[in-house]
């Protein structure tokens, strides 16, 4: 009589099976290893499988305003800009004033950056950006924002304006470096060719006293008067860097977080850089606040 062949209850996933044989933990020898996919059935190993988490965003990315991408001509971004100088003439509060101001002079910026592309624009980007600057520095004489009193986001605002005035100092010394280098090389051609000469003068404090005064050539004070004019954008621009960075570790935070969020700015960024940067600062500035520096 033939021996029935016991049936093996296959594995069922659970570590151990109804009938007390626990599943194989590996193959037999002489068998080729399988995959569950290629038995079509479930592995004895179960796996937990997490449904992924998504990151909260960033503190600072809820305070991003949303990326313009509309191509504007210079008569566009001046007719914005003319219209928000002419809010913030209206505004009787100095700190909605102060706001408007300064994004009345982010939009006179941007209209200085489509003049570089765009020749046919009467009115230069460096005069446009010499003109900013002057509202820039109005801004700073509207109210005192380093009183002791003064709330930590004044300085944020303060140290957002002393940024720009410094970016737009650089952006001027830029356009007239060429012409610096050149004088330079006028006031060092004259100075090594010894070229100063003497003239008898009585001094004005003594009618019998006679000595003499050095003559300097026209064109050598002239060259020496603009050499010295496009250095001073040079050195106030850094100047009024170091007082910005000085500044920003008493205010909110906000500077650290646009520094993050948005991307630190430096002496050599561009004038679109410190719009977006600004901008958005502003834009918290506003929200946090509530229109109250």
């Amino acid at each position: 009589m033939m021996k029935r062949r016991k049936s093996v209850k296959r594995c069922s996933g659970l570590p151990q099976d109804v009938s007390g044989h626990k599943c194989p933990s590996a193959a037999a020898p002489d068998s080729q290893p399988r995959t569950a996919e290629a038995h079509g059935k479930k592995s004895c190993k179960s796996r937990n499988v997490l449904p992924e988490k998504t990151c909260p965003p960033a503190a600072e990315a809820r305070a991003l305003l949303p990326p313009d991408r509309r191509q504007r001509s210079v008569e566009d971004h001046l007719k914005e800009a003319k219209k928000l100088k002419h809010k913030a003439d209206a505004t009787l509060d100095k700190t909605a004033k102060a706001i408007s101001y300064l994004e009345a002079a982010l939009a006179f910026v941007e209209s200085a950056v489509a003049m570089e592309t765009d020749p046919q624009t009467p009115k230069s980007a460096y005069t446009m950006f010499s003109e900013t600057l002057d509202l820039i520095r109005f801004i700073l004489k509207l109210k005192s924002y380093t009183d002791p009193s003064a709330a930590a986001h004044e300085r944020d605002f303060f140290v957002l304006c002393l940024r720009c005035q410094s970016l737009l100092q650089m952006a001027m010394f830029r356009y007239r470096r060429d012409s610096a280098l050149r004088y330079s090389r006028t006031l060092t051609d004259h100075f090594r060719s010894s070229s100063w000469s003497a003239s008898p003068s009585v001094s004005r404090s003594s009618s019998s006293a006679a000595g003499s005064s050095l003559v300097i050539p026209q064109p050598v004070q002239q060259a020496a008067a603009s050499y010295v004019s496009i250095t001073a954008l040079f050195l106030s621009a850094h100047e009024t860097w170091e007082q910005a960075d000085d500044l920003t570790h008493s205010g909110s935070g906000l500077l650290r977080e646009l520094d993050s969020a948005v991307g630190p700015l430096s002496l050599t960024a561009s004038m679109s850089s410190l719009v977006t940067y600004v901008r958005h600062g502003l834009h918290r500035i506003r929200r946090d606040t509530q229109n109250s520096l």
